[in-house]
Order: structure tokens, then C-alpha cells, then sequence
């Protein structure tokens, strides 16, 4: 339940407290994927306002909310951030943040989003490959408020309401024009 999950976040910030390091923290809550909405082994979520479930390149299946907390981020108040960020990002975020050189990494798909979220600026990441799953055929491009879904309508379920739905690539090669 929430009440139990509250406890134990309060739990790990009274201990990060009592041992002096919550000056020098940051505590994330996030998720994998969106939730299934069919009851499956007693699963049973609602990814609304977003279309779409766990296993979908909607947004239902794939958006899941965040929430950061640290002084590091020197915020006065909170704030709801709208960057495009993949998990990929976390790596070079928290190793910036952390002394070391982005360099040391090699070659990564991940962006160091610190400068993003502390200034509340633009992303670097312009575009993203979401979630290529290769047993259904299904994968997604993303650039800005535009989505290129790879996969047949069974396959992702639903349509997500994005400022401009313009084609559907379909695992046959057909692209399929209009909103759908």
C-alpha cells in the first residue's frame, strides 16, 4: 500500500539524516513501464490520462512518472519537468554528479541531463529510439512531439493522442498515413 511505501521512504531519508548525508543526496522514486490494464496475476493498473499498457510503444506503456528529490537541485519549489529523458540518461547524470569524467564512460547512448533538470531547460537528447522488442516486431522513433510507431495495431493495442499523428510503420514495411 502507499502508507507502507511512505514509511519506508521516510525510513531511508531518517537514516541518510542520522548519518549526516542527506545534504548530499538525491533520492529518486521511478518505474520500468506503465501498468497493465487487463488483470494479469492480480495486476491490474490504469495508465490514464495516457493510452496504452505495459509491452505497448504508447505512452501508457512506456511514460511513467519520476519523482527526485535533493538539495543538490537547489529548487525553492517543486516543479513538474517535461525534459525528454530515457533510462539511458541516468548513468551519465549521476556519474557527472558524482566527480567523474563523462569521457571515462565510452561511447553511450545516455545524455548527462543534470544541466536539464537543475535549470529546467531544454533536453539534450532531440530524438529517441523507444523500446525496440524484436519477438512482436514493435519499436518506436521519437523526435520531439512526433512518434514513429513500428508494429501492427494488434501489437501496441491502442493509439496514443500526440500533437500530430502522422504514420504508422507497420512490421510489413506498409506506412500508413493519417491519424490513427
Amino acid at each position: 500500500t502507499v502508507s507502507l511505501l511512505d514509511d519506508g521512504v521516510g525510513k531511508v531519508f531518517q537514516a541518510l539524516d542520522q548519518k549526516d548525508m542527506l545534504k548530499n543526496s538525491i533520492v529518486m522514486f521511478i518505474s520500468d513501464n506503465g501498468g497493465l490494464r487487463y488483470p494479469i496475476e492480480g495486476a491490474h493498473a490504469s495508465n490514464y490520462p495516457l493510452r496504452g499498457q505495459k509491452m505497448t510503444q504508447w505512452e501508457g506503456g512506456i511514460r511513467v512518472p519520476a519523482a527526485i528529490w535533493s538539495p543538490l537541485l537547489k529548487l525553492y519549489k517543486p516543479r513538474i519537468s517535461k525534459q525528454l529523458m530515457h533510462v539511458s540518461d541516468w548513468l551519465p547524470t549521476f556519474y557527472r554528479i558524482a566527480g567523474g569524467e563523462l569521457a571515462d564512460l565510452g561511447q553511450i547512448d545516455g545524455y548527462d541531463q543534470w544541466e536539464a533538470l537543475i535549470r529546467d531547460s531544454s533536453s539534450p537528447k532531440k530524438h529517441m529510439l523507444q523500446n525496440p522488442d524484436p519477438v512482436p516486431g514493435t519499436s518506436a522513433f521519437r523526435l520531439g512531439d512526433l512518434k514513429l510507431v513500428n508494429g501492427s495495431e494488434k501489437d501496441n493495442q491502442d493509439h496514443q493522442d500526440w500533437k500530430a499523428s502522422i504514420c504508422t510503420l507497420h512490421s510489413n514495411g506498409f506506412l500508413e498515413m493519417g491519424a490513427s
